[in-house]
């Protein structure tokens, strides 16, 4: 992106959308039009809630991969003001993350691949929120090669409803 993405609360993380081509999480820097983040990306700038949708397949990409053995732990931070006290009326303005995942808010992913190749969650990858987070890859076609986790939260999982979308018309042989 080349630029700095904030959402900074002193309550709440804001909600980040991001649509690209192709969008390729972790493993090594893809050549091409794809957008390639790091699974740290999901712990910085005060962001809760992450939608990423690749739009179109590239190469041997599929529209939305997240990269074998890529490990995504999204942690909120939040912005908490300090009064300097009677002796010192400025205040301080810092990032923190609580250190309890319990009192955290928890975090919300949705992964979509539009193109026929769909989404890939690759072997061994993770995607974990903290607990009551929610994670959801959808696509017309998803396949899920690692893991998700989502303590007490909600997973969702969800392909095309239409054949027809995925293999074509229903009088042509696959």
């Amino acid at each position: 992106l080349g630029s700095t993405l904030l959402g900074y609360s002193g309550t709440k993380g804001a909600s980040l959308t991001i649509q690209s081509q192709t969008i390729q999480i972790g493993g090594s820097a893809p050549s091409g039009n794809i957008l390639h983040l790091t699974p740290d990306f999901f712990n910085h700038g005060g962001f809760g809630s992450f939608i990423l949708t690749g739009l179109a397949s590239q190469g041997s990409n599929p529209a939305l991969l997240v990269a074998d053995g890529a490990i995504i732990e999204p942690i909120v931070k939040k912005l908490e003001v300090l009064s300097g006290g009677p002796a010192n009326p400025a205040l301080t303005v810092n990032v923190v993350d609580e250190p309890v995942a319990a009192y955290r808010q928890a975090a919300s992913i949705s992964l979509v691949g539009q193109a026929p190749s769909g989404a890939v969650v690759g072997e061994g990858a993770v995607i974990r929120t903290d607990p009551k987070g929610s994670i959801s890859v959808t696509g017309q076609t998803v396949s899920i090669l690692g893991s998700l986790i989502a303590q007490g939260g909600t997973i969702t999982v969800g392909g095309s409803n239409s054949t027809t979308t995925v293999f074509g018309p229903s009088s042509q042989p696959l």
